[in-house]
């Protein structure tokens, strides 16, 4: 039987089950992921936060997850392959403006000058 991905957010951002907000996966979730991890199958992390959050991510899980992070910008595999996508300072200053003329309720970041800067 073929193995199937599963990527999931995980720290509730992009599916809120009505509890209070942590920033954590859920022990429901985590035993989920567990399950399907033990069927054979493959799980990977995507999320806006930067590389750093992965390692709390493998302590929590107890396995090296696929990453993908800062909303796809840098893409972290477990065989130690790293990609990043940077893009240009405009087009992040594009983005925001359509958001906030829109009234989106959202964060964007960039890696720039060695550092990152949110808006």
């Amino acid at each position: 039987m073929a193995k199937r991905l599963f990527i999931s957010d995980l720290d509730g951002t992009l599916y809120w089950d009505g509890r209070q907000f942590t920033g954590q996966a859920t022990p429901e979730s985590l035993a989920a992921i567990r399950r399907w991890r033990e069927a054979g199958n493959l799980f990977a992390v995507a999320t806006a936060r930067i590389h750093l959050y992965r390692e709390s991510l493998t302590r929590e899980l107890g396995f090296p997850v696929d990453y993908l992070g800062s909303n796809g910008a840098d893409l972290l595999f477990t065989d130690g392959e790293r990609e990043t996508h940077p893009t240009s300072i405009h087009d992040f200053l594009t983005v925001c403006d359509w958001a906030r003329e829109r009234g989106i309720d959202g964060t964007a970041k960039i890696y720039t000058g060695g550092q990152w800067v949110n808006s």
